[in-house]
């Protein structure tokens, strides 16, 4: 299945994000880049999706969910392509723990 493929910027600020906090954040069944943009673009889609991504510690303690809070924050602000996407959603180690977050 087609998945979301991040820009250099946005898989940099992943990186650097992760280190600073101490947490494994992964983009999760995020929609494919290249047809929902063209989509987007063309007016072919109603509805904006959500960014999502899922949150693990990167020892074997539980995930902080303070760090997971500011590291969305933080995320928001320098991620490039916000504009495509309504909102993010972060799941905490698969369970049904959501964050939703406006990126508008």
């Amino acid at each position: 299945m087609p998945r979301y493929k991040p820009s250099q910027k946005t898989a940099e600020l992943i990186m650097q994000l992760n280190k600073r906090y101490h947490l494994d954040m992964d983009l999760s069944e995020t929609v494919d880049t290249l047809w929902y943009f063209r989509d987007l673009k063309h007016h072919r889609i109603s509805k904006l999706e959500h960014f999502r991504m899922e949150a693990m510690q990167q020892d074997s303690s539980p995930v902080d969910i303070d760090a997971v809070k500011a590291y969305a924050s933080e995320f928001m602000t320098g991620f490039d392509h916000k504009k495509y996407f309504d909102s993010m959603l972060v799941s905490v180690n698969g369970d049904s723990v959501i964050f939703k977050y406006k990126l508008k």
